[in-house]
């Protein structure tokens, strides 16, 4: 098993075990074990999908249906106003995933990608051809302070197809190593906005 723990200075981490089937075991008796501690990035934001969401055939199309599932580390980068969005306060290199989930269409195709500040730039690009029910992907981009992240997805299945917030619909950033910091924001016109 494994699992995320929050450390402080000079706490430490140990491995205990419990068994009732009657026979003794030790580690000396035929039984593995490991045990390793890593030091990961900062995990920034994950959003997950709560409620679903009309993609519309030949257009390109923001994801704003996060509502409920955001977990951040850091206050003042995600807001229900702008669900779909999240704004960094600290610039460095992010490692992005994100992924869709839709209603089955036999045919046409998906694309799904990441946008900095609504722009054009199309980040890990992902598209299929053959189904266009479920699209992942991620990718690594550099931000600066105030700049937000937010998921697109585009579809030609020839009607609507909705997101499926009972699949994996998800979208989540990491820093990988920072670059500069701003303060979190103190006033509600430097919160995320839905026009930033």
């Amino acid at each position: 098993t494994s699992a995320l723990i929050i450390l402080a200075v000079n706490d430490y981490v140990q491995v205990s075990a419990f068994q009732d089937s009657g026979i003794s075991a030790s580690t000396g008796n035929s039984v593995s074990m490991h045990f390793s501690l890593t030091d990961i990035p900062q995990v920034y934001a994950y959003l997950s999908c709560t409620t679903t969401q009309a993609i519309s055939s030949g257009s390109d199309v923001e994801l704003t249906s996060f509502w409920g599932g955001a977990l951040t580390s850091v206050g003042g980068i995600w807001s229900a106003a702008s669900s779909g969005r999240i704004r960094v306060l600290r610039g460095g290199g992010f490692w992005v995933g994100f992924g869709a989930y839709c209603t089955y269409a036999a045919s046409g195709y998906m694309y799904i990608w990441v946008s900095v500040n609504g722009g054009a730039t199309k980040y890990g690009l992902q598209s299929n051809s053959n189904s266009v029910s479920a699209q992942q992907s991620s990718c690594f981009i550099p931000l600066n302070p105030g700049d937000y992240v937010s998921v697109w997805a585009r579809q030609a299945s020839g009607s609507p197809l909705n997101l499926d917030p009972t699949n994996t619909v998800a979208f989540s950033i990491t820093r990988m190593y920072d670059a500069g910091t701003t303060s979190a924001p103190t006033t509600a016109s430097q919160a995320p906005t839905s026009s930033p």
